[in-house]
């Protein structure tokens, strides 16, 4: 029995496939090298206690499975006081919290609102 060797078309297709994940690979590592820290601007900062995953992916050093576990962490515990608090969450360690430190704020948790009503 001979083994599937994909045609003309499919060999392209996974081609432009690989092509297009090293675009973006190379592209999220030069954004991330090229930009300086938003230096005094807290307002162009990523709020630790209230930026969803997506958002959080943008910084350097975190992807989507260190995303998804500091939004994990910050439900559990109610938020995070400080930014070195990152180190409480799997996978984060001294190097990833100084890559992320000058692009993030941490601004208190917002109070979930009353509801009065009967």
């Amino acid at each position: 029995m001979k083994p599937a060797v994909p045609g003309p078309r499919a060999a392209a297709a996974i081609a432009l496939v690989l092509s297009g994940w090293a675009s973006l690979v190379a592209v999220r590592t030069i954004a991330s090298a090229a930009l300086p820290p938003p230096a005094g601007n807290l307002a162009l900062r990523t709020d630790l206690n209230s930026a969803s995953a997506a958002e959080l992916e943008l910084l350097p050093e975190i992807g989507p499975t260190l995303a998804a576990r500091i939004v994990e962490r910050r439900e559990s515990v109610g938020g995070f006081s400080r930014v070195e608090d990152l180190d409480r969450v799997a996978g984060i360690g001294p190097a990833t919290i100084a890559a992320a430190a000058p692009y993030v704020v941490i601004k208190p948790p917002r109070p979930e609102p009353i509801d009065d009503q009967p």
